[in-house]
């Protein structure tokens, strides 16, 4: 149950800011008619999580929606599947737990089921160690894309690159040949 409901939450969203962050960018859906922009955002809503696979050039996209993609990355899919990130019903337990916490709750529940405590800190230890190795990973490609480049790589690029081979992805912004041999190692 909390796997399709944040499942539907995050297509409803992500549709939603893809379509709308992307429209009037001619070098992406603005590219595409009506019916065509709708699509393609869907698509993008639906593959960043689980595909790895791209209608549009991820190098073209707005820092803004990059940034919005890294989140939809580290999500990722349904326990069970193929997908990386830190998995749907993870990040429900822990929103469960936030909203309880909220209210004013002493225990987590969801739908008037109590989620028992060790479920929740482990869904929380199961966040913070994705995020530490990410950001571990970020800064160190930031490191030596700057030491040892000759060319200026914005963060956001390699900040999606990272996210993008952590969570298991497949998606790049293109930059991935042209980066450093550390670079490379650390991805």
């Amino acid at each position: 149950k909390i796997t399709l409901s944040v499942t539907g939450v995050l297509l409803v969203l992500s549709t939603a800011f893809v379509t709308a962050s992307e429209w009037f960018n001619p070098r992406t859906l603005g590219a595409f008619d009506t019916a065509g922009r709708a699509l393609a955002g869907f698509f993008q809503a639906v593959v960043l999580r689980t595909a790895g696979f791209n209608s549009v050039d991820w190098s073209l996209v707005n820092p803004l929606t990059l940034f919005f993609w890294l989140g939809l990355m580290f999500i990722g899919g349904a326990s069970g599947s193929t997908s990386g990130g830190v998995r749907l019903s993870t990040v429900g337990v822990v929103l469960a737990a936030v909203a309880s916490t909220l209210r004013g709750n002493a225990e987590t529940q969801l739908w008037g089921r109590r989620i028992a405590a060790p479920v929740v800190y482990r869904a929380v230890t199961v966040i913070v160690i994705f995020l530490l190795v990410y950001g571990l990973g970020a800064a160190g490609l930031s490191a030596a894309e700057h030491q040892f480049s000759h060319r200026e790589t914005p963060m956001i690029e390699l900040m999606f690159e990272a996210m993008s081979a952590l969570a298991t992805v497949g998606l790049s912004t293109g930059i991935t040949p042209g980066l450093t041999a550390v670079s490379k190692v650390i991805l």
